[in-house]
């Protein structure tokens, strides 16, 4: 709502570029410094979405529940909503995305892809073809997690799809 004195979220991108690279000692440090290791304590701002975002990417990386717990509450009231970071400066898809990589990271498949389906309808409406890009692809790890009948087909739909948009 409002740029804050206090952002935490270079802590939040080096926790997640950190990760990614695989430095988890460096990663682990970054997301402890998020709200002083509370992400209930990450202020709130222009921010706080692309903070907790960073933080459950992070998390996903380093196999963090715990983290990837605490994120999911709090995002989930914003589910709806895309990550925009700053006054409209950057937008990094619908929060449904995180919500599904969290839900992956707690080894719930089921959840994780009810989340992706939803991520990738709301990224093509915001027209962010890079996020819905990659809500196909997580949500292709989703569907080959779970196993269900026809998911196998569906992920083979989607990864063309990806393919494609790539």
């Amino acid at each position: 709502p409002a740029l804050g004195p206090i952002d935490d979220s270079q802590f939040g991108a080096l926790a997640a570029i950190a990760a990614a690279e695989g430095d988890h000692r460096l990663a682990a440090g970054a997301l402890s410094r998020l709200g002083r290791g509370d992400l209930t304590r990450v202020p709130s701002g222009s921010a706080w979405l692309v903070t907790v975002y960073a933080a459950v990417e992070a998390a996903a990386q380093l196999g963090d529940t715990q983290t990837a717990a605490m994120a999911y509450r709090l995002l989930r009231p914003h589910e709806r909503l895309p990550i925009i970071g700053g006054l409209g400066i950057v937008c990094f898809g619908s929060v449904e995305h995180a919500l599904g990589v969290a839900s992956l990271t707690l080894d719930n498949a089921d959840r994780a892809v009810a989340h992706f389906r939803p991520a990738i309808k709301e990224n093509l409406a915001l027209g962010h073809w890079p996020a819905a890009c990659l809500s196909r692809h997580r949500l292709v790890q989703a569907l080959t997690l779970r196993g269900l009948p026809g998911d196998e087909v569906e992920a083979a739909g989607e990864l063309a799809a990806a393919r494609r948009e790539a």
